[in-house]
């Protein structure tokens, strides 16, 4: 049983949490826009129960710590991919230099 990384594939994933990250951006966005609500759209009771309120606070939060998570995890990702490609390649050309030089003809044009 081996262990295989393609850092390729993990700056790829990296590049997706981007996607998902301005997914959760413009789910915030429309919440804004739809979601909070005039005096007089919620009317008295509305107002009294401050329920709708709390409910928007706690979207916000949600989404923040979202939007935290996302871009973090993107970075770490795309550092991490990087790495794995450094390593490849130092890897590659360490074992290529251990092979002898093949004998290729001089071309003149």
């Amino acid at each position: 049983m081996g262990f295989k990384v393609a850092g390729a594939d993990i700056v790829g994933y990296s590049a997706q949490l981007s996607y998902l990250y301005d997914d959760v951006f413009r789910a915030e966005s429309y919440i804004q826009q739809h979601g909070n609500f005039s005096f007089h759209q919620s009317g008295i009771i509305g107002s009294l129960a401050g329920q709708h309120a709390d409910l928007m606070d706690q979207l916000q939060k949600l989404h923040d710590n979202l939007e935290e998570i996302l871009l973090r995890s993107k970075e770490a990702l795309s550092e991490i991919g990087a790495r794995y490609q450094e390593t490849d390649e130092a890897t590659s050309a360490r074992i290529d230099a251990t092979y002898p030089e093949s004998p290729r003809p001089h071309m003149e044009r």
